[in-house]
């Protein structure tokens, strides 16, 4: 139950919708799908060569393996945008819908400077298997910036429902 001290004042309608419920589920069930993706490729990305591999494909292609890296940093970073969205979305903080909008533009944006990059590695490498699920990758990172971005700026739900302050 809210306290009104820790409620904006003026923000929280008795009549309007609030909660986790709704459409507000999906949005939910996308951070915590996307979090266990992205820990299995993270370990992937660490695990498929071996050490020897590794040096040799850095004498090859140094800047491969320095987007290789970025890539992994990449990740760990949206790992934590994950967590620290997840930590605001269960306390019902009023910068969760903030927060998130800049989690999904941060996906979309790494998405297609990846998509970017792979598709040339592919051409150098010769190797088409890099880049088989990145059109839909990056067209999907984008989809939920148009659903999820205008719900999160305008639903009454949302309104509604992160109206902690946080202090």
């Amino acid at each position: 139950m809210m306290t009104q001290s820790r409620i904006r004042s003026g923000t929280f309608d008795p009549n309007a919708p609030s909660g986790i419920s709704g459409w507000l589920v999906l949005p939910l069930l996308g951070l915590i799908f996307s979090f266990i993706l992205t820990c299995h490729n993270i370990w992937m990305g660490f695990t498929t060569l071996s050490f020897e591999e590794w040096q040799l494909l850095f004498q090859l292609y140094p800047w491969y393996c320095l987007y290789v890296a970025a890539s992994l940093t990449g990740g760990f970073v949206g790992l934590a945008l994950m967590i620290h969205v997840a930590r605001l979305f269960f306390r019902y903080d009023e910068r969760t819908p903030a927060w998130f909008i800049t989690y999904l533009a941060y996906v979309a944006i790494i998405g297609a400077v990846e998509a970017v990059i792979l598709y040339h590695y592919a051409q150098v490498f010769d190797e088409p298997s890099l880049i088989e699920n990145e059109p839909k990758d990056t067209i999907r990172g984008f989809i939920a910036c148009l659903i999820w971005i205008p719900y999160f700026l305008f639903s009454k739900r949302v309104k509604n429902t992160f109206t902690r302050s946080a202090g």
